[in-house]
Formats: structure tokens, sequence, C-alpha cells
């Protein structure tokens, strides 16, 4: 009964110091304090069960083959285990990073257009959500050479509105 009685401490202060190698947390070293001490416990039960009654070595022959140095190897481990989750500095969990929602595409005009000044009209309203108005107007100049109705169009648009003087 004591044989089970151990192993399932050892087991289960096994598992619960698991979280030894978890950040330092406070719930982790309240683990590693809880863990240690269970795997001290369950060593000095482990070492109780070779006494009999009297206090005397009764299992000789258990400990002679190494049961005696198990059982000090779990107190001295749970020991050092526990003293450790209640030494050094707490972590605290860095806050989550507040992340803008990413703007809304605004749309570009619905007029015909070859692909190629499609293309850098996109860039024209990468420009401006990225506060380039200079890109922007650079592009547009570009665009205005290769269609003016498009160039019109665009810089009317809601695309431009956050680089509204970059057109003029």
């Amino acid at each position: 009964m004591t044989q089970r009685l151990v192993a399932v401490i050892v087991l289960g202060a096994l598992v619960a110091s698991t979280s030894a190698c978890a950040p330092r947390t406070r719930a982790g070293k309240t683990a590693m304090v809880v863990g240690g001490a269970a795997i001290a416990l369950s060593g000095a039960a482990m070492f109780n069960s070779f006494l009999d009654e009297n206090g005397d070595l009764d299992g000789l022959v258990l400990c002679a083959i190494g049961g005696c140095a198990i059982s000090g190897l779990l107190i001295a481990g749970g020991s050092v285990l526990a003293m450790s989750g209640l030494s050094g500095p707490t972590e605290e969990p860095a806050p989550l990073a507040v992340v803008d929602a990413p703007a809304p595409v605004r749309p570009l005009p619905e007029v015909a257009v070859d692909p190629e000044t499609l293309r850098l009209a996109k860039q024209v309203r990468n420009a401006v959500v990225h506060d380039d108005c200079a890109t922007a107007r650079q592009l547009l100049i570009v665009i205005a050479a290769r269609d003016r109705r498009y160039h019109d169009a665009l810089a009317a648009s809601v695309v431009m509105d956050g680089c509204r003087a970059a057109h003029d």
C-alpha cells in the first residue's frame, strides 16, 4: 500500500513540476513550489517505507539496492525545485500589442484603362495610404502622360483623400 502511495505521489509531483520548463510567471513558480514539495515529500515517504514501526531500517536489502539513494535524490531534487520556484524574479506576460486595423482599400475610378496605367494607379493608392505624397505626385504625372482622362478621374477620386494637394 505504501509503495503505491509513494508511486502516485512521485508521478503526480513529476507532472506538477513540468511547469519548471515554463516561463517564470506567477503560476509557473507556484507550480514549481508545489511540485518540488510533493517530490520531496514522496522521497520522505519512500524512505519512511523502509523503516519498521520502531524506526529501524526494516528494508535493508531494498535500501542497499538503491532505494535510500533514490529517496534521498527525490528529497534533494524536490527541495531544489521548490527553492528555485521561490527565488528569482517573476516575469509578467508581455501585454498584447495593439495593432491598428488596416485601412480599407479605396476603390480606383471605374474608367477603362490599360493594364500598365492600372498598375501605376494601384501604386498611387499605396503611396497615399502610406503618406508618401511625393511618390503619389510623381506617379500621377506619369499617369497623366499616359492617359489624361484616367489621371483626372484618379485625382478627383477618394484614392487621393490623404494627399489632396499632391496632384495640384
